[in-house]
């Protein structure tokens, strides 16, 4: 599986908030590819970044709440 840059991370979530009100799922096991939080905080710049939905199976989680402020756990 080939990983994508944060940049391109970046642009094609862009896209998808230009459409309107969004959650993110971050799913590394689905994808092969964690979300990371300098992106999320970047995304979360846009009023259309509702939340990310975090899924992983160990490790430290990523929350965001009142879409501008980050909280790390672990």
């Amino acid at each position: 599986m080939v990983e994508t840059s944060s940049e391109g991370l970046v642009s094609h979530l862009d896209t998808v908030l230009s459409m309107g009100l969004t959650i993110v799922y971050n799913v590394p096991s689905l994808t092969g590819q964690d979300i990371p939080p300098r992106v999320v905080h970047m995304l979360a710049q846009s009023p259309n970044f509702a939340s990310i939905k975090e899924w992983k199976l160990s490790g430290s989680r990523v929350y965001w709440e009142e879409n501008c402020r980050m909280e790390q756990e672990g």
